[in-house]
């Protein structure tokens, strides 16, 4: 996503791999945690939908906004 940003000339030349640089620091340092898929992040998943499709008038939400929800869900313990 970084370098189509910078391929659209959203981000300058470069950007997308100092950025890159710095997710990969963020990681190695754990202030950011990459949740694996499990049987409980699948379950999550399947609930976010859920909430949302079932509302009145559904919440309409994409998958990849889905995802970083369901991985909060489980990294909190709910």
């Amino acid at each position: 996503m970084l370098r189509r940003r910078e391929a659209e000339g959203v981000l300058q030349g470069g950007d997308a791999a100092a950025l890159y640089s710095e997710l990969k620091a963020d990681i190695a340092a754990a202030d950011i945690v990459i949740q694996p898929e499990t049987l409980d992040m699948e379950r999550q998943f399947g609930a976010v939908l859920d909430k949302c499709f079932s509302q009145t008038p559904p919440t309409l939400i994409r998958t990849n906004a889905a995802l970083p929800l369901a991985s909060a869900k489980v990294a909190v313990g709910k």
